[in-house]
């Protein structure tokens, strides 16, 4: 099965841990470049740890090497279906755009070929309305749309003309979480930032329930906790990629810590250690890492404030390993 991969490649410019051909001929392939990870046993799992002080250069990778496949779609250009710089949700037959709270605008629904179909819930404060999202799911297989806002105990329902739906309930409040609805099997995961001495904590890391809400199994978020001031403050965030069949997430910090990239694996109620990057006695960047299907991908940057309590990123260096 082709699996539709909505990411911007930074670029085609990654380190590599390898260096340019003297050809210059602009050409690289990630097989002849050195080993910069090994599997490390860690308990029970062995993860891919990566060694950033093996990179060497940097290489330019063609997009062919990631896709087999590139599409352009101009989306419709009326009034009603703008949208500005925004993530996007690709399925088999639709386009999801991420709402702006800057722009004070909703989530818009195309079809593949760009036609604006309709806005799915409104921007605000009433029932089924939202103003910050945690998380969202296009599921075109039962047409539906789920919306998590942030810090809320339920889950919003659209179809995909836009009608709402009675919500889904959650336990707890959840603050920045990410959810995988499967509503063949009526059971919901959750994977939340596990916080200490916050009123929005819960006392699972991650865990499943019906969708009617009662809890099925759940992973203690002892061991996982953070400071709850850090975490309203914007400074953590769940991180996930979903470009693969398996629930992989990171909690990315702004403020720099070692961390790991787990799997989710919600049959067994276990976390599965996969990936992590040791910088040994060196700063800690701001970093954040990513699965794909057959690579694993990472960001190095540096942070700087730019207004009192606003920051931003710069400097950034990406970087790439096959599995």
């Amino acid at each position: 099965m082709k699996k539709v991969l909505p990411v911007i490649l930074p670029a085609c410019f990654m380190l590599a841990g390898c260096r340019m051909s003297s050809d210059n001929s602009n050409r690289q392939d990630l097989n002849e470049c050195p080993q910069v990870a090994e599997l490390r046993q860690v308990n029970t799992h062995k993860v891919v740890v990566c060694d950033p002080h093996l990179f060497k250069d940097t290489v330019i990778l063609p997009l062919s090497h990631f896709t087999e496949e590139l599409q352009i779609v101009k989306l419709e250009n009326t009034a009603e279906a703008l949208v500005s710089e925004s993530p996007v949700i690709i399925g088999n037959h639709h386009i999801l755009v991420n709402m702006r709270w800057s722009d004070k605008t909703p989530y818009r629904l195309f079809d593949k070929s760009g036609r604006f179909i309709t806005n799915i819930g409104t921007f605000g404060k009433g029932p089924n309305e939202y103003m910050y999202i945690s998380d969202q799911q296009l599921d075109e297989k039962n047409g539906r749309i789920f919306l998590l806002p942030v810090n809320s105990k339920k889950i919003l329902v659209y179809d995909l003309n836009g009608n709402s739906y009675d919500p889904i309930p959650l336990p707890y409040q959840s603050s920045r979480s990410r959810i995988y609805v499967d509503q063949a099997d009526s059971t919901l995961s959750v994977i939340t930032l596990p916080l200490r001495d916050s009123r929005f904590a819960a006392p699972y890391f991650a865990w499943m329930q019906k969708l009617s809400g009662k809890i099925i199994n759940g992973i203690s978020s002892k061991g996982f906790e953070l400071e709850g001031k850090h975490v309203l403050g914007g400074f953590f965030q769940i991180f996930s990629g979903n470009n693969t069949p398996e629930k992989d997430f990171l909690i990315f910090s702004f403020i720099p810590r070692k961390d790991t990239l787990y799997h989710y694996d919600m049959e067994g109620n276990r976390l599965i250690p996969q990936f992590t990057v040791d910088f040994k006695d060196n700063q800690i960047p701001i970093h954040v890492y990513w699965e794909l299907p057959h690579h694993y991908m990472g960001d190095l940057s540096e942070s700087e404030e730019v207004q009192p309590r606003q920051w931003t990123t710069k400097n950034h260096k990406y970087y790439v390993l096959e599995k």
